[in-house]
C-alpha cells in the first residue's frame, strides 16, 4: 500500500489574495492616471540622513486628483504582529476591482510614537508603490 499524504483542511487558510480575478479595467485606469499624475513634492528634509523627502500629505494631494478622476481610491490598513507595524495597501477601481500589497517594519524603539512613525512611513512608501507615483528630484 502506498504512503498518502493526509491533508488536514480544517486548519487551513489560504494566503490572503494579491488581486481580484480581473484586473483589465483597473490596469487601464491606472494606466491614464499615471499618465495625468503629478511627482510628489519634497517637502520635508531629514536631518538625520540630511536629505529631503516627499511627506505623506504630499503623496495624496499630488497622487489622488489623478487617480480619482480615473475611478480609483486607496485605502490603507494599519496593523500589528508580532511588534512589527503593517499596512494593508489596496488600490481599487469603480469597477470593483483591486490590487492589494502589504509591508511591514519593525519599529527600532517601543512605544505608540514609534508605532505612528513607522505607519506613516509604510503608508508613504506603500501608496508610491501601488500607484507608481514618484517623488520630485528638484
Amino acid at each position: 500500500m502506498e504512503d498518502q499524504a493526509v491533508y488536514n483542511i480544517e486548519n487551513y487558510t489560504a494566503p490572503p489574495a494579491m488581486q481580484s480575478p480581473e484586473i483589465g479595467k483597473l490596469a487601464e485606469a491606472l494606466a491614464k492616471a499615471q499618465a495625468e499624475m503629478s511627482a510628489a513634492k519634497k517637502d520635508a528634509k531629514n536631518p538625520f540622513f540630511k536629505s529631503d523627502y516627499s511627506t505623506l500629505q504630499s503623496c495624496i494631494e499630488a497622487g489622488n486628483p489623478s487617480l480619482n478622476k480615473n475611478g480609483l481610491s486607496v485605502a490603507q490598513l494599519p496593523g500589528s504582529t508580532n511588534g512589527e507595524a503593517s499596512i494593508d495597501s489596496l488600490l481599487m477601481h469603480s469597477s470593483g476591482q483591486w490590487i492589494r500589497a502589504s509591508i511591514s517594519v519593525k519599529p527600532d524603539k517601543g512605544g505608540p510614537q514609534a508605532l505612528g512613525s513607522c505607519l506613516t512611513y509604510l503608508r508613504r512608501y506603500s501608496y508610491q508603490a501601488i500607484t507608481g507615483q514618484s517623488s520630485a528630484t528638484d
